[in-house]
């Protein structure tokens, strides 16, 4: 029989993942997305490293990266653009690995 706190675990996770499915489907997110990139392009070589952060706390927060990887391919340029995304790619994957090992293990 699961304990408690397992229990309250998962209902906290449970929660968690409806609260972000509820927020993409009824705020703009696409349009906080694409106002982001807008404001990012003047930033030159901080702005890839910013949306690389971005990027990686979208997949933290399950947002779907297409917006933001076609995105950066259109603001930065392809090998820019490219660079963005796998690095907040692979960050957002590793963070998404050591909270699912740690924080959310049980």
């Amino acid at each position: 029989m699961a304990s408690p706190v397992n229990r309250t675990k998962l209902v906290v996770g449970i929660v968690a993942v409806a609260a972000a499915i509820v927020a993409i489907r009824f705020l703009p997110v696409a349009a906080w997305l694409t106002s982001f990139q807008e404001w990012v392009k003047g930033f030159g070589v901080w702005g890839v490293a910013l949306y690389a952060l971005v990027y990686a706390a979208c997949t933290v927060a399950f947002i779907p990266g297409s917006i933001l990887t076609l995105g950066a391919g259109a603001i930065f340029g392809l090998a820019q653009g490219f660079l963005a995304v796998i690095v907040g790619a692979s960050l957002g994957a590793t963070l998404s690995f050591f909270l699912a090992r740690g924080v959310l293990r049980d």
